[in-house]
């Protein structure tokens, strides 16, 4: 559940080639704030159940970079879902249901 003390803003990490993509863009975003002043901040990538190399590599490394080059001190990345074992096992046990589901399914097809 959201603290409603705690401020946060919706932006969007993705772009597609020279195209105008979803807006506000995440190195918008962070140069405005790290220009505002604001010397730490958390970013959570919802939409990625599993870290990867966006996540990994230009959220948690070149976004801070950029953050810390223009006054902030550190832009942390919460992890993905994969970083919880108890989430791992859960989701390894909804897929051998649907493969059981699945195979099921193709006996009686």
């Amino acid at each position: 559940m959201l603290n409603p003390d705690i401020p946060f803003k919706v932006c969007y990490q993705s772009t597609f080639g020279p195209e105008k993509w979803i807006q506000p863009n995440i190195v918008d975003v962070v140069e405005d704030l790290a220009k505002k002043g604001i010397k730490k901040i958390s970013v959570a990538c919802p939409s990625f159940t599993a870290d990867c190399l966006e996540t990994l590599e230009e959220i948690a490394e070149e976004n801070n970079e950029d953050f810390e080059k223009l006054g902030g001190e550190s832009l942390k990345l919460i992890p993905s879902l994969n970083d919880n074992e108890e989430w791992v096992r859960s989701f390894a046990e909804y897929l051998n249901e649907k493969e059981e589901e699945f195979e099921q399914s193709r006996i009686y097809s």
